[in-house]
């Protein structure tokens, strides 16, 4: 356990301090949210490990499903110790600035994954309506990808819908394929 009595008290106390619109969400003893009201967010983590780091709470922004990785790149540590006023007044300086810019770098990017995501339906439905008897496959399928099986031709003529440098693209092989069915794709 760490030195921080309680994360979600604290982070209450910096919610309060951060002001207008920010509001303390709990998780658990050692960790808890701070949320703005306009979709931004912090994460606030009680340190254990170091034994240097007891009593000193890791302060990361939130980002968008997929977009978490952004976590490592704008953090700080801050003493649990410490008024909360001071805290939020550092938090305004040393995180606030970057994490808002990585947030917004951080929805665009989600942004496109969605609108690939969309075109890769759109083209998997085209396929399967253009060749009768085609299934969507759901298991194995890798996200922001579909796999649609051709009817009647096995494993070898799955096809991969993904989202390429160069737009939504098909991997298949279309050996043993009908004429008709492979001019219709």
């Amino acid at each position: 356990m760490s030195d921080v009595a309680s994360v979600p008290e604290f982070a209450a106390r910096v919610a309060a301090a951060l002001g207008d619109g920010w509001h303390a969400e709990p998780c658990h003893a050692q960790g808890a949210y701070v949320r703005h009201r306009n979709g931004r967010g912090l994460f606030l983590l009680a340190l254990s490990q170091p034994w240097s780091a007891r009593g000193r709470v890791q302060v990361t922004g939130e980002y968008p499903k997929g977009q978490e990785r952004r976590r490592r790149e704008v953090l700080v540590t801050v003493s649990a110790a410490r008024d909360a006023g001071a805290v939020a007044r550092d938090l305004r300086r040393r995180l606030l600035p970057a994490y808002e810019a990585q947030l917004a770098a951080a929805r665009e990017a989600a942004a496109r994954d969605a609108a690939e995501a969309a075109d890769v339906e759109r083209v998997a439905g085209l396929l399967l309506a253009a060749v009768p008897g085609a299934e969507r496959l759901r298991a194995g399928v890798a996200g922001g990808e579909a796999k649609v099986r051709l009817p009647g031709h096995g494993y070898r003529h799955d096809v991969r819908v993904r989202s390429g440098l160069d737009g939504t693209v098909l991997d298949f092989d279309l050996r043993g394929v009908s004429a008709g069915d492979a001019l219709r794709m």
